[in-house]
């Protein structure tokens, strides 16, 4: 969503678009996971044999813990400050986040500005855009 202002029109962009929603602490463990599987398909393939055919009860326990997962908070949608790369002209925008694979262009805006700027909130991303004619009222972004 957006707010025309007098002097600036301010984007409110919900991180959930732009993140995924695991934390980095899950997605290293992939990762970590992904390494093993690669390098020892052999030991992997004959140890799942093994964990099949034995189960325990802690292996319930564990297996019950997992199922039941809480889904993730709004904590968990992460995204770092250096992820964001944010270029203008006088009546483009354009966001990108490399690392994300995701990217926001405004090719057209409604109106010319002189200046953006972004600030990063829990749940949220600000971007405002300094009009460079004050008053002029914006009734969309493009």
């Amino acid at each position: 969503s957006f707010m025309d202002g007098d002097k600036s029109v301010k984007l409110y962009i919900d991180k959930k678009i732009f993140v995924s929603t695991t934390t980095k602490e899950e997605e290293e463990d992939d990762d970590k996971k992904g390494e093993i599987y690669k390098n020892n398909d052999d030991n992997v393939l004959s140890n799942k044999k093994n964990d099949d055919t034995t189960n325990t009860n802690d292996d319930e326990e564990n297996n019950s813990s997992t199922n039941n997962k809480a889904p993730p908070s709004s904590s968990s949608y992460y995204l770092e400050e250096h992820e964001i790369d944010l270029q203008f002209t006088s009546d483009s925008l354009s966001l990108r986040i490399p690392t994300r694979d995701k990217c926001l262009l405004f090719s057209k805006l409604a109106g010319t500005i002189t200046d953006v700027k972004f600030k990063l909130k829990d749940e949220y991303l600000l971007i405002i855009l300094k009009k460079e004619t004050p008053g002029e009222p914006w009734k969309s972004m493009t």
